[in-house]
């Protein structure tokens, strides 16, 4: 086991702490996400960077001051679903990150926490292995 973790402190084989550095991805944060994700900080003594898939602007303004968020670069594809039940069209964007690997090999976090199960958590899970970091 190459590392040893304890409450955010991560000792390495020779023996040298650091902070233990977690990656959140997500598409933004919004206004009801933000009190989960500011406890998770409080309570947690890890280093946390947030990726998200979508523009700064998109997440709360509570959290751009308070969160270090870094947006990956990637494109919003645009596409419509056809419900024939209700006979209506839901618009969606379909965020294809483009910048996320590379964002995170540069972060190189231990920790990366994805939970959307699309193509961002695949994206996560792949340079989790890359960089050899819990998933």
């Amino acid at each position: 086991m190459p590392h040893q973790f304890t409450h955010g402190i991560n000792t390495t084989k020779r023996g040298k702490q650091r902070m233990i550095r977690v990656a959140i991805v997500t598409n933004y944060i919004p206004d009801y996400r933000y009190p989960v994700f500011q406890r998770v900080k409080e309570l947690c003594s890890a280093q946390l960077q947030f990726f998200t898939s979508s523009p700064i602007e998109h997440s709360c303004e509570i959290a751009r001051k308070h969160l270090k968020i870094k947006p990956s670069r990637g494109l919003n594809v645009r596409f419509r679903t056809k419900h024939k039940a209700t006979n209506t069209t839901q618009r969606e964007l379909l965020p294809l990150p483009l910048s996320l690997v590379t964002d995170l090999i540069g972060f190189r976090p231990q920790i990366i926490i994805a939970g959307d199960f699309g193509l961002r958590s695949l994206l996560c899970w792949i340079t989790s292995r890359l960089i050899r970091s819990r998933f």
